[in-house]
């Protein structure tokens, strides 16, 4: 019963202090922009034409907000796990591990950015010790747990022994690995042939990573933390959430007071350094690298019921088949991929 409470306080606690005026899928306040922002061909970045621009290296980011509590959802998510290996023999899921940790809707943007960083990978594992050594925790449990009598013991066998050294080796155990972090940084130019266009436009872009990487402040108590994002480096990265921990954005060049037509003036320069730095919020693993390399993408973020969570698995089962989709067609099976209308903000 207070399992059921709590999912009851919490859906209209989502009700009651949903933001209207900043949320960044319909919010009144945001920048009016385009749902697919595409940095590499409908903005001023390079003097390079577009015609120039096929080849270019490119990020593509698919935005989500946080729709619940994570407590909730790892509940949800747990409950489901347990679920399913109840099915099968107590052998928990492995077609899609992730589904079900953060709680988020697609917002239904997407930002292409051009990638010229030199980062690939850095994969640091941890191995430690820390779990003990199995046979010295059998003899502290016979003797107490005082190393005294078996560093005794080891120091006689040592001389019985004529040994210059004894020990035990401990068996070392992988612990984790850290979740990766990069950046993506290019210039967004003011000027050009159509500067009036170039600054309207770069504004905005601006405007809406300023207010996707802040809080919303729903009420005194609640909060929506910055957006979420799906991430694909063809080749080189997938992940299924992570979020932009740093943004900084930098005045290059000569730099103009410009009055608006409002009335209302604003200092613009001749160019605007974007540097967008990813934390990845989920380890990398074998299942989500092959992502990157054209295999099926591995998902992380699950919608709220009738709503949209991006990705190629429901919002209502995380079983997946082999094409990535999860939508049972009634028969046993699952849709295929010409039967499913794929959602806005895809990131497959």
């Amino acid at each position: 019963m207070l399992i059921i409470d709590i999912l009851i306080w919490h859906k209209k606690r989502n009700k009651m202090f949903k933001s209207t005026k900043y949320n960044l899928k319909d919010g009144s306040r945001l920048p009016s922009i385009e749902k697919d922002i595409n940095v590499i061909d409908d903005y001023s970045w390079t003097p390079s034409q577009k015609t120039y621009r096929k080849n270019v290296p490119y990020v593509k980011l698919t935005q989500y907000e946080l729709t619940g509590a994570y407590l909730l959802a790892n509940m949800k998510y747990w409950m489901s796990q347990i679920k399913n290996a109840t099915k099968n023999r107590f052998a928990m899921s492995s077609d899609d591990p992730y589904y079900g940790l953060y709680p988020a809707e697609s917002t239904n943007k997407t930002l292409t950015l051009p990638y010229y960083q030199s980062y690939h990978h850095i994969i640091g594992n941890g191995w430690s010790a820390k779990a003990g050594n199995p046979l010295e925790d059998l003899f502290k449990n016979i003797i107490g747990s005082d190393n005294t009598w078996i560093k005794l013991g080891l120091k006689i066998t040592q001389q019985i022994t004529n040994t210059p050294a004894l020990g035990i080796t401990d068996t070392m155990i992988w612990d984790s690995a850290s979740p990766a972090d990069y950046q993506i940084k290019f210039l967004l130019f003011n000027t050009g042939d159509d500067p009036q266009t170039n600054i309207n436009k770069n504004k905005k872009l601006i405007s809406f990573l300023i207010f996707s990487s802040l809080h919303d402040k729903t009420s005194t108590a609640t909060s929506v933390p910055p957006a979420l994002y799906e991430v694909d480096i063809p080749g080189i990265r997938y992940c299924p959430v992570a979020t932009m921990d740093s943004v900084n954005i930098t005045n290059k060049g000569h730099m103009s007071t410009i009055y608006m037509g409002n009335g209302e003036s604003e200092i613009v320069p001749d160019a605007w350094e974007i540097n967008l730095n990813i934390k990845e919020l989920i380890t990398e693993s074998r299942a989500i690298y092959d992502g990157a390399l054209g295999g099926k993408k591995v998902k992380a973020m699950m919608a709220p019921p009738g709503k949209s969570s991006g990705g190629g698995t429901s919002a209502n089962t995380n079983q997946v088949n082999e094409t990535g989709h999860g939508i049972p067609d009634g028969k046993g099976g699952f849709l295929t991929a010409a039967q499913i209308q794929t959602p806005t903000g895809n990131a497959d």
